[in-house]
């Protein structure tokens, strides 16, 4: 059964900012942000790009993910300020317990950076076998459990079609690279970078290939090469 998908996405025309953590006047705030400029929204269609969820994966810095969101904007809807729960306190009238509520500009990038590393890790499992990703994916760490609504679309050729409409980007990115998770391609390790490609049919590179491209091959043995003995 083939599921087609419906996604078109907005980002905003002027781009972003990152607000790093402590670097207003009053120290806020208390970590990363990313800041829509304000401008008009654009819209996308970021599926377009069959590889969005490789890309996405490995995000490790706030500059890297920013560099995302310039791309491909934010993972869900904005709506304004966000509230963080920053703890709790006695009150000192009735001894009820109350929260410390704040309120900050932009959207975490910690959390942006937990999904990136979810994504990371399920295509290491990807690539350590079957058993891995299965573990992996029932642990609970995998956040992709709800990729969208599910309906019923018209197709000429066979009268009907499942097709998923993403509420958010994130919902888009988890279907995507649940596509690829569930498929029977192979991944491999780069002996010289360590990132993952795509080895087997269909890929370009051989089911036993070592590296990403011919270049890295002939870099890593130009780098492990032995010096030759002097007589």
């Amino acid at each position: 059964m083939t599921i087609s998908i419906d996604f078109t996405w907005q980002k905003d025309a002027s781009g972003y900012r990152l607000v790093k953590k402590g670097s207003l006047p009053d120290g806020s705030p208390r970590g990363d942000r990313i800041v829509p400029n304000g401008g008009d929204p654009v819209s996308i269609r970021p599926l377009d790009n069959p590889m969005l969820y490789s890309f996405f994966a490995g995000r490790d810095s706030a500059e890297k993910m920013l560099e995302f969101v310039e791309r491909y904007g934010l993972l869900r809807p904005y709506e304004g300020k966000e509230y963080e729960y920053d703890g709790s306190y006695e009150d000192p009238i009735d001894g009820s317990q109350l929260d410390y509520v704040s309120s900050y500009e932009g959207v975490s990038v910690v959390e942006y950076l937990k999904q990136s590393a979810a994504f990371d890790e399920a295509l290491k499992c990807k690539a350590a076998g079957s058993k891995q990703l299965a573990a992996f994916l029932g642990s609970g760490t995998a956040a992709g459990g709800i990729l969208g609504h599910l309906r019923l679309a018209p197709d000429r050729n066979l009268g009907a079609r499942f097709q998923i409409r993403p509420l958010d980007l994130m919902q888009a990115l988890w279907f995507q690279l649940g596509e690829f998770l569930a498929s029977d391609i192979k991944l491999s390790t780069c002996l010289q970078c360590g990132r993952l490609f795509q080895v087997g049919a269909g890929s370009g590179r051989r089911a036993d290939a070592k590296f990403c491209s011919d270049e890295h091959r002939t870099l890593y043995h130009s780098l492990n090469r032995k010096p030759a003995r002097r007589s």
